[in-house]
Order: structure tokens, then C-alpha cells, then sequence
């Protein structure tokens, strides 16, 4: 099977993607001049109760006008608000892949794809009658098919024409929605001595995470800097440190005092005592 020819439309080219945050439904767009690209209508679509039809439309849009959309919350059938609003970009905005299943928009746009019509210019209105759905309408005419004498609209459909030309033309590029209520980034857990997050229960019960060892002003681990000052080594009174504590008898010539001594005061009470020797001096710095 060969790819689509040039010129040729595929019906089974995926939805485009969307701009970061999401799709604003009809309900955000009422009453704003709205430039609509139609790609595709998905005819499988099914309705809220599973079972009836309720074809989508796939579109690219652009919204015109109407200051800021904040977008991104849910409602119930009253109104009444389920999740708040989390997006908010200012217009002129742009959007790939927007999607509705109002039958009175829907419509209008398979009818421009089936007459080969790329672009159309309309107002997101809703109806007055029955539940009220939203219309795709004409600048020029309302939702009861009444004419607008009202010129501003046919200033907001000249503004459309302008605002489409620039975009044409890369002198307009859309804004990037702002995330409302940002997530938190999530805090590392503490690490335990082997490197994993200490687990829930191990931290009910008062375990502490080992802390790495403070660096001193050299870029040393400041418990060695405290070793190798002469105050900080271990009492080791009554020892003869010349004398190799048992086990350490291969490396006890190549050790420092401090080390040694170090060493003999781990050593258990029962080692054999050695004659005591003068503290050495302190060093003049």
C-alpha cells in the first residue's frame, strides 16, 4: 500500500497536537469570534450514555477575541463548579486538535469538508431553546438567523480576516497558555546508609537518615581535619605506643602517633597495659 499522493487528504492522519494545556470546550467560547480550520469528523463517537452517536469534530481553532481564556475547569449539568480552572492564555490563542460534539457545530464543519471549504470565520453562541446547545454562527447573522446591525461585527470579522493573514504570513504566533495552579515538584525522600528512601514505618519509629560528614574550608571531610589535630586524639594513658596493638602488627611502623593511639584506646580493657610515655609537644601553628 502506497502513502497518499500529493494533494491527496488522508483520512486516517492522527489528531494534531494540541498546545500545551489543554483544549478549552464551547462553554469558554461563548459569544467569541472563533477562525475554525476543520481536519477531520470522527463519526464513532459516542454520546454520555454509551449509546448514541456523537460525532466529533477535530479542528484547528482560533480565538479571535474576548480578552483572557481561562480554561480547564469542570461543571456539573447546574453549573456548579467540580474542578477549577487550570489554564490561562490571552487572545488572539490558537489551538490543534480542539475537539466538540455540539451537533450545530459539528455540522457547519462536515459540511465544509465535504464542499472542500479549508477555513471559515463564525461567533460560539448558544441557543435560546430546548438545552440550549452552542452554535457555530455567522458574524452576520445571530442564532435565530437574525441579521447583526450591531457594526461592531463586522469589525470582530475584519479583525479575523487580519489576524488569519498574519498568521498566514508568520507575523502572529500564538501565546503559550499559563498553568494556574502549578503541581508542586516532589521533595526527595531521605536516604537511609545504603542509599535507598528510608521506608514509611522505618521513619513512625524515629530512624534517622545518615547524614553526609561536613566538609571543612580545605574540601575535606571536617572529621578528618579533627583527627589530625593533636586535641582530638584519643586518650591512651599508660600505653607504650611503640608497641603494635594486636592485628595491626604489618602496619604499625608506617603509622602517626595520633593513629596509634587511635587504635590502642579501641583496643578491649583486657589488652596488656604498656609503660607510659610523654605526650608529645604541640605543634606552633
Amino acid at each position: 500500500m502506497t502513502a497518499p499522493q500529493q494533494g491527496q487528504v488522508d483520512p486516517f492522519a492522527p489528531v494534531p497536537a494540541a498546545f500545551a494545556g489543554g483544549l478549552p470546550g464551547a462553554r469558554h467560547l461563548e459569544g467569541r469570534v472563533v477562525i475554525i480550520k476543520p481536519v477531520r469528523v470522527d463519526e464513532t463517537t459516542l454520546g454520555f450514555d454509551k449509546k448514541t452517536p456523537a460525532p466529533t469534530l477535530i479542528a484547528d481553532i482560533i480565538v479571535v477575541d474576548g480578552g483572557p481564556l481561562v480554561y480547564g475547569d469542570q461543571v456539573d449539568n447546574s453549573g456548579r463548579q467540580l474542578k477549577p480552572a487550570t489554564h490561562r492564555v490571552d487572545t488572539p490563542a490558537m489551538f490543534r486538535g480542539w475537539m466538540d460534539s455540539h451537533s450545530y457545530i459539528v455540522g457547519p464543519c462536515r459540511d465544509m469538508l465535504r464542499a472542500g471549504q479549508p477555513v471559515t470565520v463564525g461567533i460560539i453562541e448558544r441557543g435560546s431553546q430546548g438545552n440550549r446547545p452552542y452554535f457555530l454562527t455567522e458574524t452576520h447573522t445571530d442564532v435565530d438567523r437574525k441579521p447583526r446591525t450591531d457594526p461592531s461585527f463586522a469589525q470582530r470579522r475584519q479583525n479575523a480576516i487580519d489576524l488569519f493573514n498574519a498568521f498566514q504570513t508568520g507575523q502572529w504566533q500564538p501565546p503559550a497558555p499559563v498553568e494556574l495552579n502549578p503541581q508542586p515538584t516532589q521533595q526527595a525522600q531521605p536516604a537511609n546508609t545504603w542509599g535507598a528512601p528510608l521506608t514509611q514505618s522505618a521513619q513512625q519509629f524515629g530512624v534517622v537518615a545518615a547524614q553526609p560528614a561536613p566538609v571543612s574550608s580545605w574540601g575535606q571531610p571536617a572529621a578528618v581535619a579533627v583527627q589530625s589535630q593533636p586535641s582530638a586524639a584519643p586518650q591512651t594513658v599508660g600505653r607504650d605506643l611503640s608497641v603494635p596493638a594486636p592485628g595491626f602488627e604489618s602496619l604499625w611502623q608506617g603509622m602517626s602517633e595520633q593513629q596509634r593511639a587511635g587504635i590502642w584506646a579501641a583496643q578491649p580493657s583486657s589488652a596488656p597495659p604498656a609503660a607510659a610515655q610523654p605526650a608529645p609537644a604541640a605543634p606552633p601553628w
